[in-house]
């Protein structure tokens, strides 16, 4: 129900169990800032396996921005350099939500 976007990194262990959930930025009404270095600086000092990364839509819309799915891409392979899996990327809003795969591009 936020009126802004939130971006939020669920952190998992190896068995994928939930070991935090960081706030990682929070924007404005159609846009949030992003660096992957945030995402994954939470994620090393926790020592995740993996993570899920979460954004809202506050619009209400579920499709995925181009820059949505060009993001979740490059965390992927940032992610994999660095040996912490992204599970998936949700979009949520009072809709529901929608799963970005990087197979979805």
């Amino acid at each position: 129900h936020a009126d802004r976007e939130v971006f939020l990194s669920i952190l998992l262990t190896v068995k994928n169990m939930v070991i935090g959930v960081e706030t990682v930025s929070i924007g404005a009404i159609n846009s949030c800032f992003v660096a992957a270095r945030e995402i994954f600086k939470g994620a090393m000092l926790a020592n995740a396996d993996a993570i899920i990364l979460c954004h809202n839509h506050p619009s209400g819309g579920l499709a995925p921005s181009d820059e949505d799915i060009r993001f979740t891409e490059k965390i992927t392979k940032a992610g994999e350099l660095m040996g912490i899996r992204l599970m998936d990327h949700l979009i949520v809003s009072h809709q529901g939500y929608r799963s970005i795969s990087h197979k979805q591009s």
